[in-house]
């Protein structure tokens, strides 16, 4: 595997963080698929939602993103990251 489920969860986990700092009291993800079209390539899909404190008239979010990691000089970094609709999502096949 390319991206270990660890650095996975650590990457999200920081997501996690900083969203809460920005105000969110809610935020769960839902499904996590990934696909790694090739060596130096991951597609990492997540499907989450999340409710905003300080609008108690929000009934939350729900959303899914796309995040292309490439690794380069043997390191992963994010280059690019896509939000759009669950039934319009792209996939490895």
């Amino acid at each position: 595997m390319l991206v270990t489920p660890a650095e996975v969860f650590e990457y999200l986990d920081a997501f996690r963080r900083q969203i809460s700092s920005d105000g969110w009291v809610e935020f769960r993800i839902e499904k996590l698929l990934a696909c790694e079209p090739s060596d130096t390539l991951v597609l990492l899909e997540t499907q989450y939602s999340g409710i905003y404190k300080e609008d108690p008239d929000n009934p939350g979010m729900s959303s899914t993103l796309m995040h292309v990691l490439q690794k380069i000089d043997d390191n992963w970094r994010i280059i690019a990251y896509y939000d759009y609709d669950r039934d319009k999502r792209p996939n490895c096949s």
